[in-house]
């Protein structure tokens, strides 16, 4: 097995141009890197470029626009000798505008939706939203485009992110090709459906999405319980389970006691969201005034209207002045396909962190100690007031955290994988 390449080497002119490739599929927005997904897509590339990989990234000429028609990836998918590839787009400076028709007919719907919502009265809660696509994969022409794109260089893996792109794989040239799973979307649609919830995203069923990893030599799950339940139904295919691990943020231990809600907007995010404003807080926020509620993210897009002691914060380039002892963070999700990245995220910036019991068995039995659980919005509540009232708890808890976390998920499995990989012989076009 090869040494893995240092940082510095990774990036110096010379070995950037002999390094093997990585071509990752892409077919959604990356202009925020706080996001779940975001976090986990770095943490895998960043896993490949240690193992000696240079990271091409192929963006879908439609879906990777979502429902806006100009884009303005985060600078981090480009650094380091990484290259962002786009077909179907005008650059201008480091923003992208679609030449699509497709992307700008559903950019007006927005707007209409929009419109239509705010004439009729804005409803917390109820903001129209555009179906998500991630489900789906990308119409022919879209595919074709990709394909041509990312069959342009010589490459090692062809990675897909998601399974709605993994289709496109057998006609990628590649020695291997993977896919990553932030979740299965056959479970997750499952996990919506449980907890009486309408899915955010197409549904599909679970030998459906079997049958799109035909052509995947390797899947990296973003969950053990998923990794689990694939690697019986699929047990040709090597598995391989890849913990989010957040860079690691020096908390400043100052500033007011606060609870800390990070996420961006999707079904799950906004239920919890909905929660924690009509049941969780309000208790929280009469017994301890002082205590201030934190809503980080693009989920703050949801909150329309003032609410005692809530400071909506958005997008936060800085993390160090949100976490540290004196803030809990909560993940109060029902729906639990995947993982929760925001409770690595928490843990990173030294919080203390109270979730529901279905998040933790997408870690396997990582985080049972260092993280509390609660069921209900009244067990919540209980749980959050007494680490508030605990100083010494959050401390000790924050301390156990630091010296543990980056041991307990590990990514030396998928390095050690691309590592071989990479001393495979250069494909040729």
């Amino acid at each position: 097995m090869q040494m893995s390449v240092s940082a510095e080497a990774a990036t110096s002119p010379d070995f950037t141009r002999t390094r093997p490739i990585v071509t990752v599929l892409i077919h959604r927005r990356l202009d925020d890197v706080l996001s779940g997904s975001c976090v986990y897509l770095l943490g895998c590339l960043s896993c490949f470029e240690q193992a000696g990989f240079r990271v091409r990234i192929v963006m879908a000429p439609v879906a990777g626009f979502g429902s806006k028609p100009f884009s303005r990836p985060n600078p981090v998918f480009i650094r380091g000798g990484r290259s962002l590839h786009w077909p179907g787009t005008l650059k201008f400076g480091a923003t992208y505008i679609s030449t699509r028709p497709a992307v700008w007919y559903r950019a007006m719907q927005r707007v209409f939706k929009q419109v239509a919502w705010i004439l009729h009265g804005r409803t917390e809660f109820k903001i129209p939203a555009i179906p998500s696509s991630l489900g789906r994969p990308p119409n022919p022409n879209e595919q074709a485009d990709m394909i041509r794109t990312a069959n342009q260089a010589e490459t090692h893996i062809a990675l897909a992110e998601y399974s709605s792109l993994a289709g496109l794989l057998d006609r990628c040239r590649a020695t291997r090709r993977a896919v990553l799973l932030h979740d299965l979307f056959s479970e997750r649609s499952n996990s919506f459906r449980d907890v009486g919830l309408e899915p955010d995203h197409e549904t599909i069923t679970l030998d459906e999405e079997c049958a799109r990893l035909e052509h995947v030599d390797l899947c990296i799950h973003a969950s053990v319980t998923e990794a689990q339940l694939l690697r019986s139904k699929l047990p040709s295919k090597h598995h391989v389970w890849l913990p989010p691990q957040p860079d690691g943020i020096a908390p400043k231990d100052h500033g007011p006691e606060r609870v800390i809600f990070i996420g961006v907007r999707h079904g799950g995010n906004q239920d919890a969201l909905k929660c924690i404003l009509e049941e969780i807080w309000p208790a929280i926020h009469h017994a301890r005034p002082q205590t201030e509620l934190w809503i980080i993210g693009e989920i703050c897009e949801m909150v329309h209207k003032q609410h005692p002691g809530v400071h909506v914060l958005g997008r936060v380039d800085d993390l160090s002045d949100i976490g540290g002892p004196r803030a809990v963070g909560i993940a109060p999700e029902r729906a639990a396909s995947g993982i929760s990245i925001k409770l690595a995220t928490y843990l990173s910036m030294g919080m203390s962190v109270v979730t529901r019991p279905c998040a933790l068995p997408a870690y396997g039995d990582a985080l049972d100690d260092l993280v509390e659980t609660a069921d209900t919005p009244e067990e919540f509540i209980k749980t959050v007031l007494d680490l508030l009232d605990d100083t010494d708890r959050r401390h000790k808890l924050a301390a156990r955290t630091k010296l543990s976390l980056q041991s307990r998920l590990s990514q030396t499995e998928l390095i050690g994988y691309l590592e071989t990989a990479a001393a495979l012989p250069q494909p040729k076009i």
